[in-house]
């Protein structure tokens, strides 16, 4: 593994990328509403979606979850509706 940060020019600024760093997604996957907070941020880390849909969707259906369940759209849309 090369360990040498990426370094990147753009307009005359270098930009300095490390070579451990990774990005995140800003929205749920589930919900699609924004990552807000640090219990947001381990949800995702830990179960790839928001806060609230770990508790609607991946605890009461952790055993589906695990095997690639995730809940239809439309279900997701009718919950952040009411």
């Amino acid at each position: 593994m090369d360990d040498k940060p990426e370094i990147l020019e753009s307009n005359g600024v270098l930009i300095v990328i490390d070579a451990s760093y990774s990005s995140a997604d800003f929205d749920c996957s589930v919900c699609g509403l924004i990552i807000n907070g640090l219990e947001d941020v381990t949800s995702v880390n830990n179960y790839g979606c928001c806060s609230d849909c770990e508790e609607y969707y991946y605890w009461p259906n952790k055993k589906q979850w695990k095997l690639g369940w995730r809940p239809k759209k439309q279900d997701v849309q009718q919950k952040l509706n009411n």
